[in-house]
């Protein structure tokens, strides 16, 4: 048996509830992601690479440079192509590591964020490199380790990592490879600061 409750407003609508006193609706779900890729057209991705050579290259890092928004990290991949020289994969010495508050110093080439909203013009106010630049190392937050030569690591963060105005992450891949090519893909979102 279901019971009503009337509007506040006054305008005659009606709410049914259940005898266990629940408001019985129909509602929808989806991703933050997805809902601030849609109604506010800020969601991107950014694509890095590095020449894997023994000790720690870095394939990507990203500032923000927004003072308005912070960049929400939603989504990483990560692979390694084409490896050799080294250590077979899997092996402790040989990993990915995310840095939070580190810097770029130079070197590298720029990598472009693109907005997945097609058609957008909207961009993000960030400065991202790619190719091995030139770092001070922040405060490593996550590792992970291959298990072998083209395997895709993927982490959703679900908006777990936020850069505000003046930060950076960076991602590195330390090993002892001498040949080959290590991706990182990162997504993420620009949101409003709170006041």
């Amino acid at each position: 048996m279901s019971n009503v409750i009337k509007s506040g407003t006054g305008n005659g609508k009606l709410a049914s509830v259940d005898d266990s006193n629940r408001l019985q609706v129909r509602a929808y779900s989806e991703a933050f992601q997805h809902t601030i890729a849609d109604e506010d057209q800020q969601a991107y991705q950014v694509i890095g690479e590095a020449t894997l050579s023994s000790g720690t290259v870095t394939p990507l890092i990203i500032t923000n440079n927004n003072a308005d928004n912070r960049i929400v990290v939603t989504y990483i991949r990560t692979q390694v192509v084409g490896s050799s020289g080294g250590t077979a994969l899997p092996d402790s010495g040989n990993y990915f590591s995310i840095d939070l508050g580190g810097s770029y110093t130079s070197g590298g080439t720029v990598a472009t964020p693109v907005n997945t909203t097609v058609s957008s013009g909207n961009l993000p106010i960030v400065t991202a490199y790619q190719g091995d630049p030139t770092v001070v190392a922040g405060s490593t937050v996550d590792k992970w380790f291959p298990v072998s030569d083209g395997d895709k690591n993927s982490f959703n963060k679900e908006g777990s990592i936020i850069i505000r105005q003046g930060q950076s992450i960076q991602f590195n891949y330390t090993g002892d490879q001498t040949s080959g090519t290590v991706y990182v893909r990162l997504s993420f979102v620009m949101m409003q600061e709170h006041d």
